[in-house]
């Protein structure tokens, strides 16, 4: 991980009740950071005393990396690839490998390893640097709202009941979690048919043969293997349930399990964490209720397998975390939140259905042949493994996407060099605010005029620089928070940027606002063409392609 917030500094604005954020895993510390990096103060409330390195999720795809790259979190890709050049990798659809994932080169590796305990760890000391009032130890008893904000019950760690006000509250403490069940959002379930086993644990003498993936006709195995160390030992049966899902798993039962599978002796010790899960499937109806917000397992569960929930909810988290800011501190109303559910409910739809596919097209048993046959085949087919590949690492996500707009708006703006200040930059650089970024590439001093009145969510970047893409002609681009495409236009009038600006970023500052005079129906280009429009002899200037979406793979 890249510490690229040393030099922020960043302490929140004093006066205000706190958002506070029910869970300190990788997606409630990233919601956490995104708003104390908005100087919105933050409180965190986790049950677990520190990070525990638990062997969990290990992979992150394309999308969520090249969301932590545009904090700095993540070290960036090579900006000296050719235009249109793409990185690719092999990734799996039920255990077969094959699936071809995709991403434009500048934006690094498509595939990234890295355990959820090292990523926590990091995202917590992001936090504290910040000035997040992070509370480990603590148990989180109720949570009531009311029309001014909620206040949160919890135990701290001497087991002394306490209480926190805060003005709005993030639920990302899993799908057992108490937020949604205090905002009393209803879900819809998908009862499970694999129970699993995951333990590290140090494999004896048949540790080779078990390495990777292991069908047999009574389930699968998966095996990271560390030769002489402990390994992740996962076991999956189809067809059933456990009896307990939070019973504790001693070595005995995981070695037993093991060789029930596997159909062999599994020799076995030193078992340092265990765990249970299935592939039950859970989406909440809706992601928030009044001041109550969910995000992470809290909003979706799925089948654990394919690399799909870790970056679920860094996506989820991205896509709240400025939103919230920009209400919390007051700068837009509170219907900018209805977008987040917009967004990423779909999503997350769309990923327990593949994840599901998947445990289907796993299962051995003989009655249900057909079907996995049937997956089996179509995702060998290239098409459909390239689909597949681009849905897995989110490279053919659009955000919201009006019928009117323009191709660009609603993709994923790919890592560029750009020039801010007259000294050399790229955009995830630029990113690394926090602020949505505008980017001229030339100098319309009415441009930023407008964009002074946003200036504290927004970085305006005048003579960025011409970019040679397969993009769309346009005097200005309006880059989110969170990277997307929010607008992209010409500006020989400035409504539609203006208009653009409120709605992604809430209402202009007084007394700037006012500063913007109506535009003149005459603009000067900087070449010679001064030939009228057909509709009432509007000059036309010329423009600089500058938007380049995400390459189909």
């Amino acid at each position: 991980m890249v510490n690229a917030d040393a030099r922020l500094g960043l302490r929140p604005s004093p006066g205000s009740d706190p958002v506070v954020v029910v869970g300190a895993g990788p997606v409630g510390l990233l919601v956490a950071g995104e708003l104390a990096l908005r100087r919105v103060p933050v409180v965190v409330l986790e049950r677990l005393h520190e990070v525990v390195d638990q062997p969990k999720a290990g992979t992150l795809h394309a999308r969520p990396a090249q969301l932590l790259r545009r904090r700095g979190y993540l070290a960036p890709g090579p900006l000296g690839a050719p235009a249109g050049a793409l990185a690719r990798a092999s990734f799996h659809f039920a255990a077969q490998f094959g699936l071809d994932v995709s991403s434009p080169a500048a934006e690094g590796a498509p595939i990234v390893s890295q355990w959820q305990g090292e990523l926590e760890r990091f995202l917590d000391a992001v936090c504290r640097s910040r000035g997040v009032d992070l509370r480990r130890g603590v148990e989180v008893e109720h949570v009531h709202q009311d029309p001014g904000g909620a206040t949160v019950g919890y135990r701290d760690a001497a087991g002394s009941p306490r209480s926190v006000r805060a003005s709005w509250v993030v639920g990302a403490d899993g799908g057992r979690g108490i937020v949604r069940a205090a905002a009393r959002i209803g879900t819809d379930d998908t009862p499970p048919s694999v129970r699993s086993l995951i333990g590290r644990v140090r494999l004896g003498s048949v540790a080779h043969d078990l390495a990777g993936w292991q069908e047999t006709p009574r389930g699968w195995t998966l095996v990271n293997l560390v030769p002489g160390g402990l390994s992740r030992l996962i076991t999956f049966e189809f067809g059933a349930d456990h009896d307990d899902r939070q019973a504790p798993v001693a070595l005995d039962e995981l070695r037993a399990v093991a060789e029930r599978v596997t159909g062999r002796a599994v020799p076995m010790d030193r078992l340092e964490w265990s765990g249970r899960f299935t592939d039950f499937g859970r989406l909440a109806r809706a992601y928030r209720a009044g001041r109550l917000l969910l995000a992470g397992d809290a909003a979706h569960l799925h089948f654990p397998v394919g690399g799909q929930g870790l970056g679920l909810g860094i996506q989820d988290a991205f896509a709240l975390g400025w939103r919230l800011a920009l209400v919390a501190r007051g700068e837009a109303p509170e219907q900018v939140l209805d977008d987040y559910e917009r967004e990423r409910r779909p999503h997350a739809a769309r990923a327990l259905a593949y994840t599901r596919e998947q445990a289907e097209a796993m299962d051995p048993r003989p009655e249900r042949a057909v079907r996995r046959s049937a997956l089996l085949a179509a995702a060998s087919l290239p098409g459909r493994r390239r689909e597949l590949g681009r849905q897995v690492s989110s490279q053919d996500l659009r955000t919201t996407h009006g019928a009117d707009d323009p191709a660009a708006v609603g993709t994923f703006l790919t890592d560029r060099a750009l020039r801010a200040g007259g000294e050399p930059t790229r955009l995830s650089a630029l990113l690394a605010s926090g602020k949505a970024l505008l980017l001229e590439p030339g100098r319309d001093p009415e441009v930023r005029v407008l964009a002074r009145a946003w200036a504290t969510r927004l970085e305006h970047v005048p003579g960025c620089g011409p970019s040679i893409v397969d993009g769309e002609p346009a005097d200005a681009v309006l880059v989110r928070p969170d990277g997307y495409v929010g607008w992209v236009g010409p500006t020989h009038d400035l409504a539609p940027l203006s208009a653009a600006l409120e709605q992604w970023l809430g209402t202009p500052a007084s007394g700037v606002a006012e500063e913007i005079g109506a535009r003149s129906t005459t603009v000067t280009t900087g070449s010679d063409d001064r030939r009228p429009s057909g509709s009432g002899g509007v000059r036309q200037r010329t423009v600089t392609a500058l938007v380049s979406t995400t390459p189909s793979a």
